[in-house]
């Protein structure tokens, strides 16, 4: 970002970022750059679900709370998901559980690693989606009642993300 100038990339129509939050003050060096002549958009999609599973275009209302990260937006059409309570049940719009996502995209598991594979591609509780391939994703979001956009609010675990590393 440092190395950046309002005349790189004079042609650049969108930018593209995901795979952890980012820290909005540099979000909005980025847009303040960039937010005129091109897009910004923040996506979700875990490795494991081999697609981008949302998208959401950064506009200049997602700086009025310096205290959130940008939303993640809705999920694509090819892609299900629901939000669960620890308590294995179905959380209501605004409560924070963890993301669930189905479909086709979902890997079969991870490559001679049995016990984590029966762990993280686990069978969803809920009635009518014990035959559908679903990852438990581990991140912690909420949907908003109102836009039904999905926020990431955290881990379920301890494991951090940076520059695109699991750690």
């Amino acid at each position: 970002l440092k190395a950046l100038t309002p005349e790189s990339f004079p042609h650049m129509r969108a930018i593209v970022f995901g795979g952890e939050g980012f820290a909005k003050t540099e979000l909005q060096k980025l847009h303040k750059l960039y937010g005129t002549r091109a897009t910004l958009w923040n996506v979700y999609g875990p490795t494991e679900c081999t697609c981008i599973c949302s998208a959401y275009a950064i506009t200049e209302r997602d700086f009025e709370d310096m205290g959130t990260l940008a939303p993640l937006g809705h999920l694509a059409n090819m892609v299900k998901g629901l939000v669960l309570r620890p308590d294995e049940t179905h959380a209501a719009e605004g409560e924070t559980g963890e993301l669930l996502l189905f479909g086709s995209q979902v890997a079969m598991g991870y490559i001679n690693d049995a016990e984590r594979s029966a762990v993280a591609f686990a069978p969803c509780p809920l009635p009518g989606y014990a035959n559908l391939p679903c990852y438990r994703t581990g991140d912690l979001v909420r949907r908003d009642a109102k836009t039904g956009y999905f926020h990431f609010v955290g881990r379920k675990d301890n494991q951090i993300k940076h520059m695109g590393y699991r750690i």
